[in-house]
């Protein structure tokens, strides 16, 4: 029997379908790079410790230079050292929204509001402010959400002074208002069922406008589930899909895959959204609590990946994410914890992280004879090799590889094979093992801290009849 070897693209995204001998694609803290020499699959930043904190995590912000974190009911500044220090008390375990002005952060929770000048804390009891559970900044101006579909504008300087006067409803639709956020020097007003887009005309109680054609037939799910990038915003819609704004029409990024995905979870209202800027690329993040999902969407690749904490493929800790003091931080909603994302780091504050590709399906397709069986006798890996420790965990690493030879409905068990251990660079990586069937997936994690980078795969393949 001859076999050919044929290349197969082993960089891709995460792409489960319904069907899945259609695709059973996995990329798990595993992100697509492309540069002009080709493509790869690198490894997710580990988390590596930075602050210790206490409580479970409410929310993350930097102000001024500095972070600031909620913690059970304390508000907590943390120092460029890590060092957590108590200014007051944050009732309530509800999720926190920050916007900050020249002269304070604000935080709204549970329809409450407080401010803090770094070192104080305070609560906004002003009498015409109803019960906001987001907050943002524009033009020295603090926006809250109200009541009924209704949103307030404060007093230019003062976000925690609020006339009666400057109440506005967003009325294209009735549904109610969700959340208000603002990207370049825009208010966005979400709702459960649609979003109006406004602007500062400095003209009226309140002094904002709508904007012709910003009216979007799309509404937000959660009040939590928005963010962006340098280039555009994106937000879980009120139907379970995921958009990106150009201009003001939403376009949908989420796969049918990712949608297939949302659509089973018994709660997305508690979705929340991040994003960052890692090397040079963009990616955007939507973890689900409730669901225990994380996804994560390579802006510059057009890519979902998955993010997961432990060896479970649960979501990832992360409840929060600022840049600050030159680094990548997130806060762990576990504990108060606050790491810093790192590329030099391979565990999640020293747990194990799994890495994990599953390839695309292996077919009769090449050889131009749909719907014949295949036979494999090798899978050869292109990635980075000797890349094993000195000592410990990881000095001689492996792959853990299985098979699936009915399209990932079951898998083989696994084999472990080398990667190479320090310094052995000219290393073959190859699994040989027969395996036949008309829709076969190999399956390759990684679960010692090493640095992991896929470039390409061949399988040896031969037709094997009907």
């Amino acid at each position: 029997m001859t076999f050919t070897a044929v290349p197969l693209d082993i960089v891709g995204p995460s792409y489960e379908s319904r069907s899945k001998p259609l695709s059973a694609q996995v990329s798990r803290n595993l992100y697509p790079e492309v540069n002009p020499t080709g493509k790869a699959l690198q490894s997710w930043p580990g988390a590596k410790a930075f602050s210790t904190g206490s409580g479970a995590n409410r929310g993350l912000a930097a102000w001024q230079g500095v972070v600031y974190a909620v913690n059970g009911t304390t508000l907590y500044s943390v120092s460029n050292t890590g060092a957590q220090t108590s200014i007051g008390t944050i009732t309530g375990s509800g999720y926190c929204s920050f916007a900050g002005s020249s002269s304070y952060l604000y935080i709204v929770t549970e329809g409450s509001v407080y401010r803090t000048d770094g070192s104080t804390l305070s609560s906004v009891t002003d009498s015409d402010l109803e019960t906001p559970n987001t907050v943002a900044f524009i033009n020295s101006q603090l926006v809250y959400d109200g009541d009924a579909g209704r949103f307030c504008v404060s007093d230019a300087g003062d976000g925690g002074s609020i006339n009666g006067l400057n109440y506005a409803t967003a009325e294209s639709d009735a549904d109610d208002l969700t959340c208000v956020y603002t990207f370049k020097q825009q208010l966005f007003l979400f709702g459960t069922h649609t979003t109006e887009t406004w602007y500062n005309s400095g003209v009226g109680n309140p002094p904002f406008d709508r904007i012709e054609g910003g009216l979007m037939p799309v509404g937000i799910a959660g009040a939590y589930a928005v963010t962006n990038t340098d280039q555009t915003l994106y937000f879980l819609g009120h139907d379970r899909s995921i958009y990106r704004l150009e201009g003001y029409q939403p376009i949908q990024v989420s796969t049918i895959a990712i949608n297939n995905a949302i659509e089973r979870y018994s709660v997305v209202s508690d979705c929340r959204a991040f994003s960052l800027k890692l090397q040079g690329q963009s990616f955007v993040i939507f973890t689900f609590p409730t669901a225990n999902k994380t996804w994560a969407y390579s802006e510059t690749f057009g890519a979902w990946f998955e993010l997961s904490y432990g060896v479970d493929g649960g979501k990832h800790l992360v409840n929060g994410y600022v840049y600050a003091y030159g680094k990548h931080l997130i806060s762990d909603y576990r504990n108060g914890n606050v790491y810093e994302w790192d590329l030099s780091t391979f565990t999640d504050n020293s747990d194990t992280i799994i890495r994990e590709r599953v390839l695309p399906p292996i077919t009769s397709a090449p050889f131009g004879a749909a719907g014949q069986r295949v036979i494999v006798s090798q899978l050869e890996l292109i990635l980075e090799r000797g890349v094993g420790l000195a000592t410990g965990q990881g000095s001689a690493p492996v792959l853990m590889i299985s098979y699936s030879d009915d399209g990932g409905r079951t898998w083989s068990a696994e084999s472990q094979v080398s990667p190479g251990v320090m310094g052995d660079y000219a290393l073959k990586v190859k699994y040989d093992h027969f395996a036949t069937g008309y829709e076969i997936l190999y399956k390759v994690r990684v679960s010692d801290p090493v640095p992991v980078a896929i470039y390409a795969s061949t399988v040896h393949i031969a037709l094997g009849g009907y």
